[in-house]
């Protein structure tokens, strides 16, 4: 009798608590799957090294505590359409703020792979992997 009671004279609170129990379920759902489906930080190197890039410069903006670097085209850092480039720590060690350049006109900058990751506000990012190589 009281279950009875208890259950027609709060109908309206059982809803809405029904209601944000539904979105607390869906929420963490999400977040679980997104969780197990990141392939975070992902280096692909190619078989073959690809053709010299165009950019001579590259400046550090980030170095990872593997020692590999992200890097931007140095010729205009601001610029939001400029090449992103991760480079291997096997030409550094890299450090912040750190200009990246070829040494001589006889080597040029390729591309050697792809690096997928996610930046701190959640995007996801894919650019090239480069190195320093001889020019053939």
């Amino acid at each position: 009798m009281f279950v009875t009671n208890f259950f027609n004279q709060n109908r309206v609170f059982l809803f809405i608590c029904g209601i944000v129990i539904g979105i607390i379920l869906t929420i963490t759902t999400i977040f679980i799957i997104n969780n197990i489906n990141s392939d975070d930080n992902v280096i692909m190197l190619f078989e073959t090294e690809g053709p010299c890039m165009n950019e001579n410069s590259f400046k550090v903006f980030q170095v990872y505590e593997s020692g590999d670097a992200l890097a931007k085209e140095s010729r205009d850092f601001w610029d939001p359409m400029g090449v992103v480039a991760l480079f291997l720590v096997e030409d550094g060690p890299y450090y912040d703020g750190q200009i990246i350049r070829t040494p001589s006109s006889d080597y040029c900058i390729k591309q050697i792979g792809s690096y997928r990751y996610t930046t701190k506000n959640g995007t996801n990012k894919t650019v090239p992997v480069a190195a320093i190589r001889k020019r053939d």
